[in-house]
């Protein structure tokens, strides 16, 4: 199979609680690949991010939705392998230094008869007790089939700056 990449939509905010990113997903394509960076407002208390995917209705899943597990690796040799579900990218953000990169591919999002799911591999530099960066790789998925129209990148406890882009996949 050929093709290429075809950029849909991006969006970028900056000292913000949330960014949803919508009408990105539609019927023209099965895949996306999906590029975010976010990092900690200059100022904030922000602890940690999270993403949700946001539906036909306009609604962010909510979080009991999710089927997630990834792995974590760091230059310490600090291994974690986890099976929250509460979203499909989830990162702390523990110094002001803290730049996370996430890449997914996600398959059959706008899809009602097939299930989303998406692979996830993302990098975090963290000065936490000295530079560390962590690789994750994950895979994540919704319980339910249903159509996604958009991404919401988001956090609880301060805000984020954010850079979002999706791209679809389709014939050249």
């Amino acid at each position: 199979m050929s093709g290429k990449f075809f950029k849909i939509k991006s969006l970028s905010g900056t000292d913000v609680a949330n960014l949803n990113l919508t009408d990105c997903f539609n019927d023209t394509y099965n895949l996306y690949e999906v590029v975010t960076t976010v990092k900690k407002s200059s100022g904030s208390s922000a602890s940690n991010f999270f993403q949700r995917y946001i539906d036909s209705s306009g609604s962010v899943i909510s979080a009991s939705e999710y089927n997630k597990g990834y792995y974590r690796y760091d230059q310490y040799e600090a291994r974690e392998y986890d099976t929250a579900q509460t979203s499909i990218n989830v990162t702390s953000l523990q110094d002001a230094d803290t730049v996370v990169s996430i890449r997914q591919s996600i398959a059959n999002p706008y899809a009602s008869d097939r299930y989303t799911t998406g692979y996830s591999s993302r990098y975090t530099y963290q000065n936490i007790g000295g530079n560390r960066g962590r690789v994750f790789l994950g895979l994540a998925g919704l319980k339910n089939v249903q159509r996604i129209t958009g991404i919401q990148t988001a956090s609880s406890t301060g805000n984020i700056d954010v850079n979002i882009a999706v791209y679809g996949f389709g014939e050249s």
